[in-house]
């Protein structure tokens, strides 16, 4: 029983570290294209900066 409630838990933190991960609006404040970090976006998306926001495109 103590195994189910462990796999459940870690399922459960591994899920949302991914959602996080995965997540396309990771925010920031910004200016300008090149204030946002490019490294946050999943592949084929960049970081562009919108209304002084962050935002993958």
């Amino acid at each position: 029983m103590a195994k189910i409630v462990k796999f459940t838990v870690f399922m459960i933190i591994l899920l949302s570290l991914f959602f996080v991960a995965t997540n396309l609006d990771v925010g920031g404040i910004c200016v300008r294209d090149k204030d946002c970090p490019n490294r946050l976006c999943p592949y084929p998306h960049h970081m562009r900066c919108r209304k002084s926001i962050c935002i993958c495109r």
